[in-house]
């Protein structure tokens, strides 16, 4: 219901360093309209999928990703590379708000 957000989330490219940020929109993203189960939807695959069901979706959706080098492990802290990409990530976050809504 909301007409704009800004994702912020992990992405493992390998084509960049952990704690690269990366500006994406859902063109960016891949959508697999294949699924397996419930908990391998991707972020691209959900967007598509809510529009195709009508649901009222952002028309204006930024994605910033911090680039991570491990996605299968779990901790509570995120590693020093990703740890030093928040204050940036954060600071992106607040220039797009004002941005976009002054």
């Amino acid at each position: 219901g909301f007409d704009a957000a800004i994702i912020v989330d992990a992405i493992k490219t390998g084509a960049a360093p952990p704690g690269a940020i990366h500006d994406l929109g859902p063109a960016d993203l891949e959508s697999s309209h294949r699924l397996v189960a419930a908990h391998e939807i991707g972020l691209g695959t959900a967007l598509a999928l809510g529009e195709r069901l009508g649901a009222a979706m952002p028309k204006d959706v930024v994605i910033l990703a911090i680039e991570i080098e491990d996605d299968l492990t779990l901790c509570e802290r995120p590693t020093p590379a990703v740890e030093a990409a928040i204050p940036a990530i954060a600071a992106r976050i607040l220039k797009e708000l004002a941005t976009r809504y002054g």
